[in-house]
Parts: C-alpha cells; sequence; structure tokens
C-alpha cells in the first residue's frame, strides 16, 4: 500500500471517530440542556393567565360546567373539602376542583355538582407584582376592589366579620377573615386570606382579628355556603 493511500486511510479514520466523538459530545450536552430546561420550567408557566377581573364571570351560582369553560381541565379533583369556621364537623362532603394557573391557583366547590357554591383564588408570590386579580365580583364599585398580592387587611374588612381563624404549619402559616355583604337571606360570604401575615404571633395569642390589619390579602373566597370557605395549600400547587 502506498504511503499516500495509507495516510489517506488513517486520515479518514481519524475524521470519522473524531466526528462520533464530537456528535456524541453534542448529543450529551443537548440532553443535558433540556433535562435542565425541563426542571427549571414551572408547569405554571406553561399554563395560561388566570384573567384579572375573573370573577366578574365566575360567581356561586353559575353552572359547573360553564365554570370549566372558563377554567378548563382541572389539575385535581377530590369529593370532601377542609371547614375551616364550621364547628360541627372538620370536612364537608363537596365535589372540588383545583386549577392552576400561570399566575394563581383557583378552587371551585358544588355540592350538587352542577352549581358552583364556592371560588376561591389564591395568587402566587412571583406573580403578585405583574399580575394583579380582584377579589370583587362586578357589583362592587371599582375602586373599592380589592386586588389580590397587593390589598392589605383594613378596618373596613372586619366590619361584619362572622368567623376569623388561624393555622401554622411547617411550610405554611394562614390567616383568615370571614364577612358577608347582601341583605338577609340573600347574601354571599366573603373570606380573604392572608400567608405568612403580619403579627401572627400576637393574632395567636390573643385571637383578636384586629392584630392581623395591614397584612396583605393573598387569597379570596367567595361562597354561598356560611362558616364554608376552601382554602389552597401550597402543598397543592408547589
Amino acid at each position: 500500500m502506498s504511503e499516500f493511500l495509507s495516510s489517506l486511510i488513517s486520515g479518514t479514520i481519524s475524521g470519522v471517530v473524531t466526528g462520533l466523538i464530537v456528535g456524541l459530545y453534542l448529543y450529551r450536552y443537548q440532553k443535558q440542556r433540556d433535562l435542565e430546561e425541563r426542571q427549571n420550567v414551572s408547569p405554571h408557566k406553561l399554563k395560561k393567565k388566570l384573567p384579572r377581573n375573573i370573577l366578574d364571570y365566575v360567581q356561586p351560582g353559575i353552572t359547573l360546567e360553564k365554570a370549566k369553560e372558563y377554567f378548563g381541565v382541572p389539575d385535581y379533583t377530590t369529593h370532601s373539602e377542609h371547614a375551616f369556621f364550621m364547628k360541627d364537623k372538620d370536612f364537608l362532603d363537596t365535589n372540588s376542583f383545583l386549577f392552576n394557573f400561570q399566575n394563581a391557583s383557583v378552587r371551585i366547590t358544588s355540592l350538587d355538582n352542577l352549581v358552583v357554591d364556592t371560588i376561591t383564588i389564591f395568587v402566587f408570590e412571583e406573580a403578585k407584582k405583574a399580575n394583579e386579580i380582584e377579589a370583587f365580583p362586578n357589583h362592587f364599585e371599582e375602586e373599592g376592589r380589592v386586588i389580590l398580592g397587593k390589598s392589605t387587611l383594613t378596618e373596613e374588612h372586619l366590619e361584619n366579620i362572622t368567623n376569623h381563624w388561624g393555622n401554622r404549619t411547617n411550610r405554611e402559616m394562614i390567616a383568615a377573615i370571614e364577612t358577608y355583604l347582601g341583605r338577609f337571606g340573600n347574601y354571599l360570604n366573603y373570606t380573604y386570606f392572608s400567608t405568612f401575615p403580619k403579627a401572627f404571633e400576637e393574632y395567636e395569642q390573643t385571637q383578636e382579628p384586629k392584630a392581623l390589619i395591614g397584612s396583605t390579602i393573598d387569597g379570596f373566597c367567595v361562597s354561598r355556603i356560611s362558616e364554608f370557605a376552601p382554602s389552597i395549600s401550597v402543598y397543592e400547587t408547589s
């Protein structure tokens, strides 16, 4: 075999081997990059954003079918919910549906699986500044609307207070204040939730809801069932 032919074959083999090594490296690099991107992308970021005025369209009394047209397919379904304010039982038998959006989570419940009884919204921490969501439906004055993650509890929110509650776990610290609005026999119950509220220790010691004034309102529930305001846990949204 001539020296030229030998060099040509040797060069070809070397080029193929080098190409395989480079190709394998690029393949592994791309796979690692894809894995990191999948790990860094929150499932919530793949979803649409919850509209600012969603409670103008979805309120207690709307059909469950219509509500699902707005919210889509639920991420989690159960048939009971923790009843924070109810004194006679810890859980209420109901149909409960959790929906996670890019900027917030929504929970709706229905006793008869036909009509919505409660709607709860919690805004995500990273979306509080960029995505303002109103807590009140359209029969309130515009300037009186609470903005989740921005507005704070005031004395006005305590005017018709019917219940208050607080709870602390290893991952959560949350307080809730329930009020009502409307005429007798035809009113709705409104619950304001505050996560990691100011003066939580004072509230725990005194059980005085005024201690929570100034805490940011991070979640909201509108319900046509008194003493029943389903919350949303970080265990379900993280």
